[in-house]
């Protein structure tokens, strides 16, 4: 089926064939708006008159918006995994009192500093609740997500060190988000863990640091489960 355009044009093309054999030129055809386009008036005429130093005149310009910045930490890497970055939190935990070069195991903080690294645990992750880890009404009741969390702390906070030496925290690999890592994809995800945990990590002992540092001497993939211990 044709377009309406292309039957307008067949229509006018007609409409002047038809004109030219009568001897009298047919009117002008209406021009259809370009929807791409906006026209803009010249000051005074249906707009503000433009701040000095500002064009004036007719011009066309973009109907689309420029697209927005994408937030940190998504759109990069490799595959839709997010690349390790420097952390935001440094200093805040400076703030908290915190040594981020030489954190202890997470036992060894106090109550009060638990409570006070609560909320930087939330932001990196990008809860909006603290029930993302905790259960409702009973924030002392262990969690799988708690432990993990807790493990995750002794041994990538606590443990590693962002090439160069810069403490790592939370948000250097989660960036505002649950899941940094998309295992969809075994090649990318291989190539990914390689480029970012390992050539841009280092262990903070200055030994060597390679995949048998987070995954055993035997590369267990489940880490969670089995090295750390935390059932499913």
């Amino acid at each position: 089926m044709r377009s309406s355009s292309s039957l307008f044009l067949a229509f006018s093309l007609s409409a002047a064939a038809f004109a030219g054999a009568c001897g009298s030129a047919p009117p002008a055809a209406p021009v259809e708006p370009d929807s791409r386009t906006t026209t803009i008036p010249p000051a005074g005429q249906g707009q503000e008159t433009p701040p000095p130093g500002t064009p004036t005149g007719t011009a066309s310009a973009s109907a689309t918006p420029p697209p927005a910045t994408p937030p940190t930490g998504t759109g990069t890497g490799i595959g839709k995994n997010v690349p390790i970055q420097a952390s935001a939190m440094l200093d805040r935990l400076t703030a908290l009192g915190l040594d981020a070069k030489n954190l202890p195991a997470f036992a060894k903080l106090t109550p009060e500093q638990k409570k006070k690294v609560m909320p930087l645990f939330k932001q990196s992750l990008g809860y909006s609740e603290c029930t993302g880890c905790h259960v409702e009404g009973d924030f002392k009741k262990s969690t799988k997500k708690m432990k993990i969390a807790h493990a995750m702390w002794d041994h990538f906070v606590v443990d590693l060190r962002r090439d160069g030496g810069e403490p790592l925290f939370c948000d250097s690999c989660h960036v505002g988000k649950e899941e940094p890592i998309d295992k969809s994809d075994k090649d990318a995800l291989k190539k990914f863990m390689a480029t970012e945990y390992v050539d841009k990590l280092d262990r903070k002992d200055g030994k060597p640091h390679d995949c048998k540092t987070c995954h055993g001497d035997k590369v267990e993939l489940d880490i969670i489960g089995k090295l750390w211990n935390i059932p499913g």
